[in-house]
């Protein structure tokens, strides 16, 4: 089984590395970045999206290693998360179609993990986005993603890999707002950006 999961995480770091292009002189990151006390082991991307990507590549940039699917978990959650989620200061966070992260919520909810911070990313049919936010206040008074139009992954991924720890218990919904422009690629299932995180109520 260690050779196995070897070999699959060596194929994901070398898929990550090819379609999430570094700064010059930077690498793929190894150590978890801190964001305010949630240690933030890794960011989640599927493959298949080129507004993925590009959240990852931003991500990358602020020092988080990213970690590449492709629509399906399963391999995430037995060679890595499964593991990892024994130490209750993991947080990961992503840019995955709403289904990945469905499956994904519902393994973290054995691991006493909930989804604290989510932004669902929905097209319309005159090729806009609709970004509908729910998580903690003090992080969605700096979320406005239809400001950022095209590019609007990139400040999510900003986003995410700075979320304070304070006030992570105190979600509430927000009104849906609206980009003029929608993304790199035109997608259909809706995406989301989120953060899982131990379930607050857990947290000393």
């Amino acid at each position: 089984m260690a050779n196995r999961r070897q070999f699959i995480q060596r194929g994901i770091a070398i898929s990550a590395a090819s379609m999430v292009p570094m700064i010059a002189g930077a690498g793929l990151p190894t150590r978890p970045a801190r964001t305010d006390n949630l240690v933030l082991a890794k960011i989640v991307f599927d493959r298949d999206f080129a507004d993925c990507r590009l959240f990852a590549q931003q991500a990358a940039r602020r020092g988080v290693s990213v970690h590449a699917i492709s629509g399906d978990v399963t391999d995430l959650w037995y060679d890595d998360l499964y593991h990892r989620w024994k130490d209750p200061q993991v947080t990961i966070a992503g840019l995955t179609t709403v289904s990945s992260l469905f499956c994904l919520e519902r393994l973290a909810w054995k691991c006493d993990r909930r989804v604290i911070f989510r932004t669902d990313h929905v097209r319309r049919p005159d090729g806009g986005v609709d970004h509908a936010l729910y998580g903690p206040e003090t992080l969605l008074k700096r979320a406005n993603p239809a400001r950022y139009g095209t590019f609007w992954p990139r400040h999510m991924a900003q986003l995410v890999t700075s979320c304070p720890v304070q006030g992570a218990a105190a979600v509430r919904a927000r009104t849906v707002v609206a980009s003029a422009r929608g993304g790199v690629d035109d997608w259909v299932e809706p995406l989301a950006s989120w953060i899982i995180a131990l379930n607050p109520r857990l947290r000393s």
